[in-house]
């Protein structure tokens, strides 16, 4: 009996991690990022479907190269009216190295994959 429980318990805790690593994002820099941006989404294009939301945020930021550098984050922030909401340096590097973002080659700043920025706004929604 006391093993069955223990195996139990160790399926569940497989189950958790494996749903946490399918989600992507878990970080607190990340889940703030989602909270305020979700908020505005919700005030400003409540009419419109989410990826056109995703994509009329994100396109200003986005390089060639098919990034967001992490230190344009808090411009869009504060160019959409969450100024208060600016990550810090640390939150920035959470949210990078959860991303698997690359340090550019000034090594000052990082560059999120658009496809993960997508992934970021898209947790909570489709």
């Amino acid at each position: 009996m006391t093993f069955a429980l223990k195996l139990s318990q160790r399926s569940s805790i497989a189950m958790i991690l494996r749903s946490q690593q399918h989600r992507g994002f878990a970080s607190a820099p990340a889940q703030k990022l989602q909270s305020v941006l979700e908020s505005y989404r919700e005030t400003h294009f409540s009419r419109e479907i989410h990826s056109r939301f995703k994509k009329e945020l994100l396109q200003p930021y986005a390089t060639p190269s098919g990034g967001i550098p992490i230190d344009q984050l808090n411009e869009m922030l504060v160019n959409i009216g969450q100024g208060q909401h600016a990550l810090s340096q640390q939150e920035q590097q959470i949210l990078l190295q959860e991303a698997g973002g690359q340090i550019t080659v000034d090594g000052h700043t990082g560059m999120i994959p658009l496809d993960k920025m997508m992934e970021l706004l898209s947790a909570n929604n489709e």
